[in-house]
């Protein structure tokens, strides 16, 4: 009876219902500040191949993140928050030192595999790039051949509205190759990323998020870009606006409204509603810092969303089409959602000797019993589901 009323007290965990077509299920989830106890020196985070790169400037260590804590595996770190990967999968470290200058700052590449760093300087021909906050995810292999884009703002001063070319060829700067880009429309008074990516039709494209304003969609003209505004329903004044190419759509993740809390959306620019969001779970910002970092990768299942809100949490979702897994796991009462319903429609369904559905097997041992209860209370206290052999 203890328990159950204590369950009562998690049901402000309910994952949030998607849309017709797709179904979200969270994997894992982990309180950021149990690993971090503090925020300010761990800004930026993203999620690659089912773990978490946490890069914290204050010891210039990159920590290595899965759903039982920290792996024991760190990488090495520089001055700045900023952390992203290029195409290859290989780490890129900020070594700026903030609030200074992309221009004469340092960024490190690392292979997560092998351990191999390789640092380059950004070179004066890049333009006067001003605040160096945080960095997006680069084209091609920056250990070889690649490109970060880098823009930034100066507070109180000029900002310049433009786009930093920061290439590698050959495993070195390519100076002849280094310039700044003009882009109309760029012009912001807040933190910004910008994120290389293929669009829906295969073609280069940049997206451009600055925390205070609508995000923007840059293609080539030419040495320079044209921008396209993205109206993203209900989206927050937040870093974390994140690109994906998936069921045929180009979409965005990023965070909701309330601005700077843990919410957060996939949707098609210019929708009127997201095809999946998830509520905030706090009423505060948990951080401080207004960030809500996002990222996604694909999978032979569908999406996997990657969410770091540092103060706040550090979790892991799937997101798949009905004609994938035709059930949800730990949705017994089948709404779509993991939530104290499921709990009560599974006890029920013991008492009564009813026919249970394939979404009663929580704990994945081909039965349905009170082990499923019990696993699934567990997954609501702790967000995480037992790790599969």
């Amino acid at each position: 009876m203890k328990k159950l009323l204590l369950i009562a007290a998690m049901a402000a965990l309910a994952l949030g219902a998607s849309a017709d077509g797709y179904k979200l299920e969270k994997v894992w989830t982990l309180n950021a500040l149990d690993l971090f106890p503090t925020t300010n020196d761990v800004r930026q985070g993203f999620g690659m191949d089912g773990k978490f790169y946490i890069h914290n400037k204050a010891d210039q260590t990159v920590y290595i993140i899965d759903q039982n804590g920290f792996t024991g595996e760190t990488l090495p770190g520089g001055a700045n928050c900023g952390i992203s990967r290029d195409e290859a999968g290989n780490i890129l470290v900020s070594n700026a030192t903030f609030p200074g200058s992309w221009v004469a700052a340092g960024l490190k590449v690392i292979n997560p595999n092998t351990g191999d760093v390789v640092e380059y300087i950004v070179p004066e021909e890049c333009g006067l790039i001003g605040r160096c906050d945080f960095i997006g995810n680069a084209k091609g292999n920056m250990m070889e051949d690649g490109v970060l884009y880098l823009t930034g703002w100066v507070s109180n001063e000029v900002y310049t509205d433009g786009v930093a070319i920061f290439t590698v060829e050959g495993g070195e700067v390519n100076v002849d190759n280094c310039y700044l880009a003009t882009c109309n429309g760029l012009a912001t008074n807040a933190s910004t990323v910008i994120n290389y990516y293929n669009d829906l039709n295969g073609e280069p494209a940049l997206l451009f998020a600055y925390r205070s304003g609508a995000p923007g969609k840059l293609v080539a003209d030419g040495d320079n870009f044209t921008r396209t505004g993205l109206v993203l329903p209900n989206k927050g004044a937040c870093n974390g606006v994140f690109p994906l190419i998936w069921d045929g759509k180009e979409l965005f993740v990023y965070p909701t409204l309330p601005n700077y809390q843990d919410g957060w959306a996939i949707s098609e620019a210019g929708a009127e509603a997201p095809i999946v969001e998830v509520p905030s779970s706090v009423t505060a910002n948990p951080n401080g810092i207004q960030c809500n970092w996002l990222n996604a990768e694909i999978d032979e299942n569908g999406v996997i969303i990657y969410q770091y809100v540092p103060g706040g949490q550090i979790s892991v979702y799937r997101l798949t089409k009905d004609e994938a897994p035709e059930y949800m796991r730990g949705d017994v009462d089948g709404d779509n959602n993991v939530n104290i319903s499921d709990v009560t429609t599974l006890i029920d369904i013991l008492l009564s000797g009813s026919e249970a559905p394939a979404s009663a097997d929580c704990d994945g041992d081909s039965q349905v019993n009170i082990s499923d209860v019990t696993t699934l209370i567990d997954y609501l206290l702790s967000g995480n589901w037992p790790a599969e052999e």
